[in-house]
């Protein structure tokens, strides 16, 4: 059940990566290397940068993503009270009313590279929980973020992307295999990233990885709306199958509270 926790567990995990997980290359095939913050250094406070989770990566993979960053970086930051300066607000969130007239924020379709970026993260702890990488194409996922996405018809009218169904059961799944101590995991950034994840398997479906991820209290990012409180998870079905020496989901019947259904994290589970 790998388990990484501590600034030497990180090192070490990072020790045994040959392979840019970006690009799915070897990292000794001449290009230039260099190393990947993940998630970035910046969404993190200056307190907060020691057990980074970082990466060997092309520094051609790596490049171009500082505007990316910047992005998230501020919507992360929302969380710290820390807004940018107008000029250089570049989170583009929109101030939408529901119907009783109160205004609250979404993130637009045309910013869905959020759901991109974590998934790159997603992907950063594949490589550092297995040693191997998790291709960026070709792999069925699916991610939930922890604030609410929409997009626009041509009237204007905001249609919100609708909670998969399938959600809660990959919040119930988290619960249950915490509570029995089955999760492969990852804790970096003194404790204020976190990544859980669970493989499962039904008849003769491919192997299925659910996940869990939060950075800081990010599911406080749509708190505002009269919905659950959103967690982010997510699921992938890896082409190569269940990587050697990850963790098989519980069998076990274990009873897991009910209490914000969506967020894996809820200190009420």
């Amino acid at each position: 059940m790998p388990t990484f926790a501590t600034e030497h567990d990180l090192q070490r995990a990072r020790g045994r990566i040959d392979r840019c997980y970006l690009c799915g290359n070897p990292l000794n095939d001449g290009r230039p290397n260099n190393r990947d913050h993940a998630p970035p250094r910046a969404l993190f406070l200056e307190a907060d940068r020691t057990s980074p989770l970082i990466l060997p990566t092309h520094e051609a993979c790596n490049g171009a993503r500082s505007e990316r960053d910047e992005i998230v970086g501020q919507l992360v930051h929302i969380l710290h009270r820390r807004h940018p300066d107008p000029e250089r607000d570049r989170r583009g969130l929109e101030a939408i009313p529901d119907q009783q007239g109160h205004i609250h924020a979404v993130l637009p379709a045309r910013h869905l590279f959020f759901s991109g970026e974590i998934d790159r993260w997603v992907r950063a702890c594949h490589a550092t929980l297995y040693g191997v990488v998790l291709p960026r194409r070709g792999v069925q996922r699916n991610i939930h973020p922890p604030m609410p996405t929409s997009t626009f018809a041509d009237d204007g009218t905001v249609l919100f992307d609708p909670v998969l169904p399938q959600v809660a059961k990959f919040v119930e799944v988290i619960r249950r295999n915490r509570m029995a101590n089955t999760l492969d995991a990852i804790t970096a950034w003194n404790d204020r990233f976190r990544y859980e994840c669970i493989w499962v398997q039904a008849d003769t479906s491919p192997w299925l990885c659910m996940w869990a991820m939060r950075v800081y209290d990010w599911e406080r990012l749509g708190e505002t709306w009269p919905t659950e409180r959103r967690g982010c998870t997510g699921f992938y079905w890896s082409p190569d199958g269940k990587p050697r020496g990850a963790t098989v989901g519980t069998v076990l019947n274990l009873s897991v509270s009910s209490a914000e259904p969506l967020d894996p994290f809820a200190t009420s589970a």
